[in-house]
């Protein structure tokens, strides 16, 4: 199995998830669109959707992209790929980062028995022992009322969940980097990221609906 895939990759599984929600009567998908912005101006977009199948079995994708300049332009793409059990259960994730089309972060989580193995261009970097229970990427349809901490597909560890206010919080990543994570009706309408060269925020658009629903 390959330790990452494409930009390329992910993109094309992002459309063909939109595609196969309007033909697949089997599962139903959610997706949650959001605008990058930068000193109140648009800079890029990200896409989080949720497939979730018959089986009960449950995957998210997310890709963004953004056009940055500071001194010069920057490009800056990030995807990931997070798939759970029948049980809810954290299975695997894959992740990557590319930086004017040039990769410079990629890793693969494998569950095995009750350890995630961590793979970085197909070599094991580590084992996680402990149970992985909440990830990143459920923050974005699941409001962590109850959760403490939090998996990070990118960084591969725990980190603090704090909560700021009635339905919002707060997780400090490696690197001088904040989110305050928003919330309405559960779901993350607003994520304002804090770093040590700029600050950005993600707005969820307002025309969010599910893709697909059965009935």
């Amino acid at each position: 199995m390959k330790v990452t895939y494409t930009i390329l990759l992910y993109t094309s599984l992002i459309l063909f998830g939109l595609l196969s929600i309007q033909l697949n009567g089997q599962s139903k998908s959610d997706t949650l669109s959001y605008e990058l912005f930068v000193n109140n101006e648009i800079i890029g977009e990200m896409y989080v959707i949720k497939n979730m199948k018959s089986d009960s079995t449950f995957s998210y994708v997310a890709s963004s992209n953004a056009d940055y300049r500071l001194l010069f332009m920057f490009h800056i793409q990030f995807s990931y790929l997070t798939s759970f059990d029948s049980k809810g259960e954290y299975q695997s994730s894959e992740f990557s980062y590319y930086l004017n089309n040039t990769k410079k972060e990629s890793n693969l989580v494998l569950r095995e028995d009750n350890k995630f193995n961590v793979y970085e261009e197909g070599k094991l970097k580590k084992v996680i022992d402990s149970p992985l229970r909440h990830t990143a990427m459920e923050m974005y349809f699941k409001e962590p009322v109850k959760e403490a901490w939090v998996f990070s597909e990118r960084f591969c560890d725990n980190f603090k969940i704090e909560k700021e206010g009635v339905d919002n919080y707060k997780i400090d990543f490696p690197g001088g980097c904040t989110n305050h994570y928003y919330y309405e009706d559960g779901r993350c309408f607003k994520i304002k990221i804090n770093t040590l060269i700029s600050d950005m925020e993600f707005r969820l658009k307002k025309n969010n609906l599910p893709l697909y629903s059965e009935k």
